[in-house]
């Protein structure tokens, strides 16, 4: 809500200008932009702001009296409204030269440009820095004054007429030149828009293909022996891409020999079509229009059969390494026997060989009994011996 005014005989004594004090020019009307155009840019400006920051946009000489009564005054409340006493309070102070006081902006210290003062300082600084653009202009006035708009300062360096005419004109050549860049910019899609129409074509292209062939297909349909070739061929080529497991062993290396023997070799690849040259050979030719394969047609019946082909492949590669584990366990146990055999035949022999004493000659033949009763528990023995190492190993 905008304050209520005061008397002018009131406000004539506590306020002035702080512009007749500060010496720095002579108010005068400047070439490059008159105080009436300046006041339509002014009234353009407010006008576009939201209703409730117009009447605070640019502070006024009233306002800014106003402002200066409720400073000198603080005890005073029957003066204005408790709603604006805290905004003046919240962001003005004032300032005492002479019998003067100034209004200035708590928040830097510096005077406060009222809006009657605004053509003659915009006009001034903008004329002392030469014309040079609206963030030089902002930054002279701001070093000295406060509460003046960045925005307004723009639209008052549109529209100098000295700024104007300043500006570069290019020649009518560079011009066209420039529409006619612009035009083709306009005309050529975007990198992203290049390649989703590219891929659209290309699927359209495809799907195209795929039509007429089906259509040749339904025209001239495949006999089965092609069809069983052409899986043959197919079902070769794909299992020759993957190796055998290579073998740990000489046993492994001979049921790795024996396991890939019976896996088909690719066909070899020759000028002529390779399903070509096996009807031939079987006294079948094909139909002239689909004699050799489209390779869509061979991607499309590798792409069917690739699943089930990799399935046959790793219940093979599953077979030929458990294959591979029962004969190293074989193996490993026919060592194991053939070394407990070793060790038991050695025992055996040293058992059963007869004793070289001379010296007891006639006692060992006399004891017969006694020997065989020796020698059953030396087999005892090692029997049990031969329990244990089995049972180590």
């Amino acid at each position: 809500m905008a304050p209520s005014s005061l008397s002018a005989s009131t406000t004539s004594t506590s306020c002035v200008s702080a512009t007749s004090t500060t010496g720095l020019y002579l108010p005068q009307t400047y070439s490059f932009l008159t105080p009436e155009t300046f006041e339509t840019l002014v009234e353009g400006y407010i006008s576009q702001l939201h209703i409730r920051k117009r009447n605070k946009a640019l502070i006024s000489q009233q306002l800014a009296n106003d402002c200066l009564m409720v400073l000198t005054n603080p005890e005073n409340t029957a003066i204005f409204n408790p709603k604006f006493r805290w905004w003046v309070r919240k962001h003005f102070v004032f300032t005492v030269v002479g019998e003067l006081r100034i209004l200035m902006d708590k928040k830097n210290g510096k005077p406060v440009c009222v809006r009657e003062q605004l053509y003659d300082k915009v006009c001034y600084f903008h004329h002392i820095i030469g014309h040079g653009g609206r963030d030089k202009t902002f930054a002279a006035i701001t070093k000295s004054y406060s509460k003046v708009p960045a925005e307004l300062v723009s639209l008052f360096t549109k529209n100098c007429q000295t700024c104007l005419g300043h500006q570069p004109t290019y020649p009518a050549h560079e011009t066209s030149s420039s529409s006619s860049s612009q035009l083709d910019q306009d005309e050529d899609p975007s990198p992203l828009l290049n390649s989703t129409q590219m891929f659209q074509k290309q699927i359209q292209q495809e799907h195209y293909q795929y039509q007429q062939q089906q259509h040749q297909q339904q025209q001239h349909p495949r006999s089965f022996l092609e069809e069983s070739l052409l899986a043959t061929h197919l079902t070769a080529s794909t299992s020759s891409a993957h190796s055998a497991v290579p073998s740990m062993s000489h046993c492994a290396e001979m049921c790795s020999a024996e396991t890939l023997s019976s896996i088909p070799t690719p066909m070899s690849c020759s000028s002529s079509s390779p399903l070509t040259s096996m009807l031939e050979s079987h006294g079948h030719h094909p139909h002239p229009n689909h004699h050799d394969l489209d390779q869509s047609d061979a991607a499309d019946l590798d792409l069917d059969q690739n699943h089930g082909l990799q399935q046959q492949q790793q219940h093979q590669q599953q077979q030929h390494q458990q294959h591979h584990q029962d004969l190293m366990a074989m193996e490993q146990q026919y060592r194991e026997l053939a070394a407990v055999s070793k060790h038991e035949l050695q025992g055996l022999h040293h058992a059963l060989q007869p004793r070289q004493d001379d010296d007891d000659d006639d006692e060992a033949e006399g004891d017969d009994n006694n020997k065989e009763e020796t020698i059953s528990m030396e087999k005892c023995q090692l029997i049990s011996a031969v329990a244990d190492l089995v049972a180590q190993i």
